[in-house]
């Protein structure tokens, strides 16, 4: 009787030695694998913001999440290679220097009701300060003058207007009088001069007259002097029939 206890006795031991050794090496081995190295998780960095810890696969994502990620790779695509083929096509080219300003054109003039045709005229010459200071700020034609304005400005003037006024504002900052020759001269090499004072002024007004005749058609050159004969300024018109 005591020998069958002690076989029954045995046996569950063993049993009981088996689970216990079982549950411990299943205790090791968690406890192995939690200290071992684990591998880095790639984040997706489209998928980042709807699932920070787990990588989704492009087939998981929805039309529109798919649509959106093609449209940024195409964009950043389309910029990478952009720079680079700007950077490529710069480093080919060769320095050019800059352009210089091309004159501008002279214009014909448009003709007169009668239609005769025009001489072409030449450009108007820059108009510079002199030693005093006095620059002209205007100098146009006209056929008549009004409250010391000019009227009816133009370049085209025909006999039938009967004379060209030489309209002329300067600035006068010298507190002296000053002297100004306007002289008017044809193509033919016809002159006629007129000596105009001049007050100091930020904008003085003066003018002279050219009256017409039948004989005075044709090219005229306007020129504007101080008194020591320097040019400030010079303008073409013409007169036709």
């Amino acid at each position: 009787m005591f020998g069958q206890s002690s076989h029954s006795f045995s046996i569950a031991g063993i049993i009981s030695l088996a689970v216990i050794a079982a549950i411990s090496g299943g205790l090791i081995v968690a406890w192995l694998q939690s200290g071992a190295a684990q591998p880095e998780r790639v984040q997706c960095p489209v998928c980042q913001s709807a699932l920070p810890n787990d990588p989704v696969h492009l087939s998981q994502l929805d039309s529109a999440s798919r649509e959106r990620l093609r449209a940024e790779v195409l964009a950043e695509i389309r910029e990478e290679t952009r720079a680079q083929w700007l950077a490529e096509f710069r480093a080919q080219l060769p320095e050019q220097p800059e352009p210089e300003a091309a004159p501008e054109p002279i214009h014909p003039l448009s003709r007169s009701a009668s239609n005769a045709p025009l001489p072409l005229l030449p450009p108007t010459q820059k108009i510079e300060r002199d030693a005093g200071g006095m620059k002209i700020l205007r100098h146009t034609f006209a056929t008549a003058i009004d409250h010391r304005l000019p009227v009816d400005e133009r370049e085209v003037f025909s006999v039938s207007d009967a004379s060209v006024f030489c309209f002329v504002e300067i600035s006068a900052p010298d507190e002296k009088d000053r002297m100004i020759t306007i002289r008017f001269t044809h193509s033919t090499g016809l002159a006629q001069s007129y000596s105009l004072p001049v007050s100091q002024s930020p904008a003085w007004r003066t003018w002279s007259k050219l009256n017409l005749t039948k004989s005075m058609t044709g090219t005229w050159l306007c020129e504007v002097f101080n008194e020591d004969n320097v040019l400030l300024a010079s303008k073409t018109f013409a007169v036709v029939d």
